[in-house]
């Protein structure tokens, strides 16, 4: 048995991550409430994964400490930073990667969205806790790229934050 890998991210109306400048700054814009369930949903994480672009871009953004301090992370890249963080460099297979966690573990895939197409296409993805912003950037980076087949999703929950909505779906391979 596998473990809950979730994908759990702040996306606009038209499915973008970031806008054209790579910046997220759009999430920040909008009047939600408290944190938007964030504190809630990062207690019930036991490893964090995220793409080597997600990486770099938090120090590109000068964040100094590990946002994710006290949980297991493990970043996807085969260029290994040396940086005073708690946190593993992968770059093997995923599929191999992933039978290391048991079915009582949450696995968040923080980013970005190649990592989240490639683990789609690889049928591994298990839900996707997406917050949607009420925003139409028009272009910038796409949440999917390159989705391979038809993949269909079960509404499992929506919660509102004032203006965010979070849509929380169960993904259905065929």
């Amino acid at each position: 048995m596998s473990a809950n890998i979730c994908a759990y991210l702040g996306v606009s109306v038209d499915g973008y991550i970031a806008d054209q400048y790579e910046s997220v700054q759009f999430l920040e814009e909008v009047e939600g409430e408290g944190d938007n369930g964030y504190a809630q949903f990062y207690d019930s994480v036991d490893v964090v994964i995220m793409g080597g672009n997600t990486f770099r871009w938090l120090l590109d953004n000068g964040v100094k400490t590990n946002p994710y301090e006290g949980k297991r992370v493990i970043v996807m890249s085969t260029q290994h930073v040396t940086i005073d963080w708690d946190i593993e460099f992968y770059s093997g297979d995923l599929k191999q990667l992933f039978t290391q966690f048991n079915n009582a573990e949450l696995v968040w895939i923080v980013g970005g969205g190649a990592l989240i197409s490639e683990l789609v296409n690889l049928n591994m993805l298990t839900s996707m806790r997406l917050t949607l912003a009420p925003n139409l950037l028009g272009q910038g980076i796409s949440l999917f790229n390159d989705i391979k087949d038809n993949v269909h999703l079960t509404l499992r929950d929506v919660t509102q934050y004032n203006q965010f909505v979070e849509l929380n779906y169960d993904i259905n391979y065929k």
